[in-house]
């Protein structure tokens, strides 16, 4: 795949490479876990011996826990050990794009290799412990292998690639489904006589994906809404709200560009997720809008003479984001940009085509079309290296003024995800979970905190992600009233309040 390039392409290559891995690399370790990689560190089963059923619980795919396992038995569990198979399967990722890019449109590869080393989005996920590094990594990968077949005459070893990187895929997340879809409905409009090719590799990856396909059915999508006649109870619904907004669409594309830390922050849109919340914000929204809209209208325009190859890109683009969609409207999956995160090679290649394109012919427009891109995502990448409105969440800096302040005689009120105290040492005092039924009756969650309260010098109020359990913030409300004023301790995305008892 890269015989053909010459050695200054190659050193050039190496070059961009290195800097995605700085990127992905600095800082590594500098945000606290949140919870989804909390959650992932627990289905790895860190510090057990590994167990074969470990292999089978994960329903989003095994490979990601057992890389986990394996950097933690060698370099430990801090943050940093934690997330560097994520930076380096990120980092792998933009050598890839640039493959992809050049199967697709060969003048789109650096634009897009540029574009994925820069991209927000890509590093934020590089930089978590979670499947989609190696989920996008896989999608790039299965693109490069059934462009082969797409454009060659389909050979036992094209067909065995296409299925290994179909199956690692699979293996990291089951959203590759999607894309093994769009793979073979470009092959059933535009090379039919390729199908039986597709077949042979897709089929045994799915087989060998099989139990893990059970799983995620029987037990991580919400089916027993799915289908129900008439509106689903309140109470039944997940995360207790209605699980998609038509706003999510053009969100999605978004923060495919700009990432998570531009615009309005993710606690500004979970607080209140309107067009409210999104207008101040307009000025950088619309400009990044423009300019990527350009691109890729100019990078269909340069693919018109490869019709298979645009339809590929326009359909590994489309399929996942309405299956997402569709499960999101049927409440089986909650709608989130990272679901469709593996078509996102697809996307810098088309927005690299666009801009090659425009530059033959248009250097101006492309130049000012390609800054409207890379401006914004260059100041995203400023605000998530130095900007904590747009952090994850600071469970660990909430452990360290629980380890340093509160005592056995406390007690801490856990909301919305304080599992990372778990993980995180905070000290002798014990915690509560306080779960969102017990908030719907007043008089019952005041006796409670009698209780809890009980023989207690401080109560501690943490709250974490208040919108999943607590978006009236009901239990602040109570304790304010019981115990007056808190003192609070001001951490990105936690709420950590200590009241006295007067005990």
């Amino acid at each position: 795949m890269l015989d053909d390039m010459t050695r200054r392409d190659r050193v050039w290559l190496v070059l961009l490479t290195l800097v995605a891995a700085t990127l992905r690399l600095v800082r590594l370790d500098a945000q606290s876990l949140w919870i989804d990689e909390f959650l992932m560190i627990l289905r790895a089963s860190l510090g057990e011996p590994f167990r074969w059923s470990d292999w089978f619980v994960n329903p989003q795919g095994p490979l990601p826990a057992l890389l986990l396992r394996w950097s933690v038995a060698a370099f430990g569990s801090s943050e940093w050990a934690l997330r560097l198979p994520s930076a380096l399967l990120g980092t792998a990722t933009v050598p890839l794009v640039y493959i992809l890019a050049r199967r697709l449109h060969p003048s789109s590869a650096w634009p897009a290799a540029i574009l994925a080393t820069i991209s927000p989005f890509l590093i934020w996920y590089s930089q978590e412990t979670r499947h989609y590094a190696l989920a996008v990594l896989a999608a790039a990968w299965s693109g490069i292998a059934f462009l082969r077949l797409l454009d060659e005459r389909p050979g036992r070893s094209a067909v065995l690639h296409y299925s290994l990187s179909l199956l690692v895929g699979l293996m990291s997340h089951l959203v590759m489904g999607f894309v093994a879809i769009a793979h073979g409905l470009t092959l059933f409009r535009w090379r039919r006589d390729r199908v039986p090719a597709w077949l042979a590799a897709v089929v045994p990856a799915f087989l060998l994906f099989s139990p893990w396909l059970w799983v995620a059915v029987t037990q991580n999508l919400n089916l027993a809404n799915v289908a129900q006649p008439g509106s689903i109870p309140e109470a039944e619904l997940l995360r207790g709200e209605s699980t998609f907004s038509w706003l999510g669409l053009p969100y999605t594309f978004f923060v495919f560009l700009a990432g998570y830390s531009l615009g309005p922050s993710l606690v500004e849109l979970h607080d209140a997720p309107r067009m409210a919340t999104v207008l101040p914000h307009l000025a950088t929204i619309l400009p990044l809008a423009l300019g990527a809209l350009v691109l890729a209208l100019s990078g269909l325009a340069a693919m018109r003479r490869e019709p298979a190859h645009r339809g590929l890109v326009l359909l590994s683009l489309a399929v996942p984001l309405l299956a997402v969609t569709l499960l999101s409207l049927q409440n089986a999956k909650v709608f989130h940009p990272r679901y469709v995160a593996l078509a996102l090679p697809f996307l810098l290649s088309l927005l690299g085509a666009g801009f090659a394109h425009l530059r033959a012919t248009r250097v101006v427009v492309a130049c000012a079309a390609a800054l409207l891109v890379v401006v914004p995502s260059l100041v995203s990448l400023g605000n998530y290296y130095g900007n904590s409105r747009y952090a994850r969440e600071d469970s660990r800096g909430a452990a360290r003024i629980l380890r340093g302040q509160a005592t056995a005689s406390d007690i801490v009120l856990g909301q919305g995800a304080p599992q990372l105290l778990e993980w995180y040492d905070h000290g002798p005092a014990p915690v509560v979970i306080v779960f969102e039924p017990w908030l719907r009756d007043p008089q019952a969650l005041d006796a409670r905190i009698e209780a809890w309260s009980a023989g207690r010098r401080h109560v501690w109020l943490m709250c974490v992600r208040p919108w999943i359990q607590d978006p009236g913030r009901t239990l602040k409300t109570v304790l304010d009233r019981r115990f007056g004023p808190g003192e609070a301790h001001p951490l990105n995305g936690v709420t950590l309040i200590r009241y006295s008892t007067g005990r």
